[in-house]
Parts: C-alpha cells; structure tokens; sequence
C-alpha cells in the first residue's frame, strides 16, 4: 500500500523525507533510510501532516455495495459491474476552481439502471457514495441523481478509468462542480436523512451547480 500524506500545512523545509520529486499526477517520490517511497500530497504546504494508507484497486477483490433504503441490496464484484447495461454520455465537466474540459466521453451505469437493480423504497430520499480513500464521500439528492447524464463512470474517452481520474468507479454529475463528483466508489447507500459530505464540511455547498458560488 502507499502512505499517504495528506497536508493541511506542510512545511517542506522541515520534511522528514528527501525528495526525489513531484510527478505530474500529484505523488512525490520519497527517500527514507534508503527505503524509496511513493506518497500522495494533498492540500496546502504549511504545517501538520495526517499519515494514512490509501487503496489499490484490484478487480479480483473489488466490491461494489449498494444498499440502504432498498428492496434488493447488493454487493457486485468488479465482473458483476462490467456485466451490467453501460451507456456512453458526453459532457463537459467543470472544476470549482475554475477550468473546464469540453465534451468528455464517459462510459457508466446510468442511475436507471442501477435503481431498477436494487428498486429504491419511496423513503430514500438521498443517495451516499463513499469511496475507497475514507473519509471521503458526498451526498445528491434522488433528484439530483436522477438528472441528465449523470453516470457511475468506469471510463473515460475510451480507456477505463485511471486512479487520478477515479478508478475503477466514479459519480459524474455534469451540472455540477467536479468536486461532487466522488471518486473510487465502493459504496452507495440510498439514505432518509441528508449528510454533509467531505467537501461540505470544509466550506463548500452541498448544492454545487455549475456557475454558482459555492464556497463560504
């Protein structure tokens, strides 16, 4: 497993690692007592470090679990995902920080299909995607889930998914900011009451349409 370095105020003058650089997709090549590691940096670069494991994903061992207020909870091995009916979407997608890519081809489980599989009780109300690298997981509506587009993406333009852009699973959600778009799903639970997600407890709103200000 890699270690994980998430840094709300990293001081990298103090850092008890030489390093060896940062590569393009955010990890930085550590060297410890002659021991290379390969850690993920997350966040600002001043001050306090919280050390943790993050997944590999492996399709031998992955689950998918869908449960909660359903009729038909399930837990879908990584083949049961790649059986399931998969559409093709194209959508932009939009980060809150401010750039956008145009036209993304995302290939995925429609909430359609994933609904009529498990059939939803009529006190869901709210739908919770968790993903592999805890603590972090977001909430939509039923309404929201059931928008246009919106998609439990295993690739994109394409090629499956790679681990920067949400492997082997992520939510898209088109008429939002990426940042509701979890990654790495391993679980969906259909809810009755809403939950403040990762993002929301850090200052964002749980309501994320593209064009709005959603950061407090």
């Amino acid at each position: 497993d890699k270690i994980i370095f998430r840094a709300a105020e990293l001081d990298l003058a103090t850092f008890p690692y030489t390093t060896d650089g940062i590569s393009g997709n955010g990890d930085l090549d550590l060297a410890a007592g002659g021991e290379k590691r390969t850690l993920t940096l997350r966040g600002t670069t001043r001050g306090g470090l919280e050390v943790r494991k993050i997944f590999t994903f492996d399709p031998a061992t992955y689950t998918l679990v869908v449960d909660g207020e359903v009729d038909n909870p399930v837990r879908l091995t990584w083949s049961d995902v790649e059986d399931t009916a998969q559409v093709v979407s194209i959508s932009d997608f939009h980060c809150v920080t401010g750039w956008s890519v145009e036209q993304v081809h995302w290939k995925g489980i429609t909430p359609a299909t994933l609904m009529e599989l498990v059939r939803p009780r009529p006190a869901a109300l709210h739908v919770n995607f968790q993903s592999l690298e805890e603590p972090y997981f977001d909430q939509l509506t039923m309404e929201q889930f059931k928008l246009p587009d919106v998609l439990l993406a295993t690739e994109m333009d394409g090629l499956p998914l790679k681990r920067v852009h949400g492997a082997p699973m992520r939510l898209v959600i088109p008429q939002m900011y990426g940042y509701k778009g979890v990654k790495w799903l391993s679980h969906i639970t259909f809810e009755r009451e809403p939950t403040r997600g990762y993002w929301e407890t850090r200052g964002y709103d749980a309501d994320a349409w593209v064009g709005m200000d959603v950061q407090h």
